[in-house]
């Protein structure tokens, strides 16, 4: 029989942030809710109070508490947590009553090891614990030792242990249907569990118990390696370039928001093509940005910026990105920056390689060329020249290596999309937007910085006319050398549109592009 009490009740007291005290044969225990989707739970052989740590943006939570003979149950908008009174093993369920954790007995300590089992979920996987370099995510049925012992588990929730100690992770090796997690050299462990259900609800989660960090626009820059900013994290030299991109994927999924790489660590011309996207880059010496990652600067401004407020890895690993496609598990070889395009590294000197792209239309960057979704090609490659992808309904900007240049804005249809600038100077975005309406493209944006933007819209029909919203008709020109503001230009070879608009702070300017023949 359950007994619903509305106020303190026996066994339980309520403290400061959410926090309940748990009855505990010997030392003590607690558990304190952050948000309804995360909480943190301590268990303690030592007489020290147990502090709380509700992150630096506390919430009250609305939990309704009851409790049995058996087990003591907390109820929240998201969750439903059942702790057993004998030895508080801890049951986790979503709103829905699907089992998301079971402990099969609470946690023992023996000597100065921590010990406890959990049951493994039929279908379920593990991601993350630190950068590993196997070329799968999936760590079910390893045995793994973790300094970083943060993982994302497929049936939607993310376990972060925060204790000091050395962490054993046997997860399905031992017993295929249990996992493991001993802890040794520490008489107290504590975890935060955060339900997602995807990879990226996670992360937000997580991302309201970390530190707001600072960065300047300069660290796009290629950094000198004795001024790495603290919010990095530097990645370990591996044995060979291939193990490097694996364990950049897994330490992303593991929680690595900005990994810097340092390019003396490996004298390889894919290491410089890899380079030019990544978050942030490393050298003995400082030195200006060049080439495609000059050109990437706002988009990576921009992501820096996401990281910053929600906590997102600027790299998106497949299983981050695509949570419910099992083929991404299979990869830590490629993976997408941000949202709008897949990078597809090489790390040997070949002439060919095979890529797997998930759902929707891609778009190779080297040469125009589209590519259906949800299958695995063999593309042709040349050592230092990166294969990347972009997605169909991304928008992707792309600064000018020109002083004064125009800011190309790559649109490739035919799903409508949109892209966020974040401009530091105004501390707010620019909005771009594009999308199709029946017989005619559109793009549309709303500057927070005036600028010319350069729309190009890749693999559209021949066009008849451009036509500015409220406004004059675009000239149409012969040659892109021709293009200015109000002018437009039709690669028919390229089936691509290329168009100029100078855009003034606050002023929504739209742009229709009617198709001949329609």
């Amino acid at each position: 029989m359950r007994l619903v009490l509305t106020g303190l009740f026996c066994g339980l007291s309520l403290a400061a942030q959410n926090s309940y005290t748990l009855p505990a044969a010997v030392g003590a225990a607690s558990l304190e809710w952050i948000s309804p989707s995360t909480f943190r739970f301590v268990r303690s052989w030592a007489p020290a109070a147990l502090e709380s740590k509700a992150g630096h943006n506390p919430e009250k939570v609305k939990v309704d508490r009851s409790e049995t003979n058996e087990y003591i149950e907390f109820r929240s908008d998201h969750l439903i947590v059942r702790i057993n009174r004998v030895g508080l093993a801890v049951e986790i369920r979503d709103g829905r009553e699907k089992i998301l954790l079971s402990e099969v007995a609470g946690a023992s300590r023996t000597g100065e090891m921590i010990e406890f089992v959990r049951a493994i979920q039929p279908a379920e996987n593990f991601l993350g614990l630190g950068p590993r370099t196997e070329s799968k995510f999936g760590a079910r049925g390893m045995r793994l030792e973790s300094q970083s012992p943060f993982l994302i588990s497929t049936n939607g929730y993310g376990l972060d242990y925060r204790s000091a100690g050395k962490f054993t992770f046997d997860l399905g090796k031992t017993n295929p249907e249990q996992a493991r997690i001993t802890i040794k050299s520490t008489d107290q462990f504590e975890y935060y569990f955060y339900y997602g259900p995807t990879p990226k609800e996670i992360f937000e989660e997580r991302a309201k118990l970390e530190p707001a960090f600072v960065y300047g626009e300069e660290h796009v820059n290629v950094l000198s390696t004795k001024r790495l900013p603290g919010y990095a994290r530097r990645m370990e030299k591996q044995p060979t370039f291939c193990m490097a991109i694996a364990a950049l994927a897994h330490a992303s999924i593991s929680g690595t928001r900005v990994p810097a790489i340092d390019l003396d660590d490996y004298s390889d011309p894919n290491a410089e093509a890899l380079a030019q996207v990544l978050p942030m880059v490393t050298r003995k010496n400082w030195s200006e940005a060049t080439g495609l990652r000059k050109r990437l600067a706002p988009f990576l401004i921009t992501y820096l910026q996401e990281a910053r407020e929600k906590g997102f890895p600027m790299i998106h690993t497949l299983p981050m990105q695509y949570p419910e496609d099992t083929q991404g598990l299979e990869r830590t070889d490629e993976f997408l920056m941000g949202d709008e395009f897949l990078v597809a590294p090489l790390c040997e000197d070949a002439t060919e390689r095979t890529v797997y792209l998930p759902r929707g239309n891609w778009t190779d960057m080297r040469d125009g060329k589209l590519y259906p979704g949800r299958k695995t090609y063999s593309i042709n490659t040349k050592s230092g020249k990166l294969p990347w992808f972009s997605r169909n309904g991304a928008v992707l900007p792309m600064a000018s290596l020109e002083e004064n240049g125009p800011m190309e804005m790559h649109y490739f249809p035919k799903l409508g999309g949109e892209f966020f600038i974040w401009e530091p100077e105004a501390d707010y975005i620019s909005q771009l937007h594009a999308s199709p309406a029946l017989d005619f493209y559109r793009v549309e944006s709303e500057t927070k910085k005036e600028r010319v933007y350069e729309w190009v819209l890749h693999h559209v029909e021949p066009v008849e006319r451009v036509q500015q919203v409220n406004g004059p008709a675009f000239e149409r020109v012969n040659a892109r050398d021709d293009l200015e503001v109000k002018k437009w230009y039709f690669d028919s070879g390229k089936r691509e549109l290329r168009l100029r608009v100078h855009a003034i702070v606050d002023q929504h300017e739209i742009v229709n592009i009617f198709l001949a023949g329609r």
